[in-house]
């Protein structure tokens, strides 16, 4: 049988995993985030929230949720709750991810910053940051939930 995640939802590799309350879907495709809320309406899931996100963060004790980097949706999802000091870590760590998410992987939320905007986690560094919802470059990787 397919073990690998191939990038199609009808491959047998795709599975669900429940974590912090919520069924995350083992594949995370590339998409801008107009495509990613398509996405995962069309698999009767939503994009996570920014704090459903931090919840998966492991490693950097300022983004993990309840750290001390104060975005959080609904309470604080302006700019002036990013800090780069918070926020973010040196990426020395091997993981950023308990749900094994490489270092190459960022993830959408469905939380919106400034209207144009969206935050996203970086599993690099374990980082919280923000990205235009549209652009043919601005892709992030996609984990629906439900």
């Amino acid at each position: 049988g397919n073990t690998g995640n191939t990038g199609d939802t009808g491959d047998t590799g795709d599975t669900w995993t429940t974590y912090a309350g919520l069924e995350w879907f083992s594949n995370s495709t590339l998409k801008s985030w107009e495509d990613a809320i398509d996405y995962c309406s069309a698999m009767s899931s939503r994009l996570p929230t920014i704090d459903e996100l931090r919840k998966i963060i492991i490693n950097c004790p300022g983004s993990i949720y309840g750290g001390a980097c104060q975005v959080s949706d609904p309470e604080c999802l302006t700019l002036g709750c990013f800090t780069s000091e918070d926020c973010v870590c040196d990426g020395s760590e091997e993981t950023y991810s308990v749900l094994e998410d490489d270092k190459e992987t960022s993830l959408w939320s469905s939380s919106s910053v400034m209207g144009s905007n969206a935050w996203f986690v970086n599993f690099a560094n374990g980082s919280v940051g923000f990205g235009s919802k549209s652009g043919p470059n601005l892709t992030h990787s996609v984990r629906c939930v439900k």
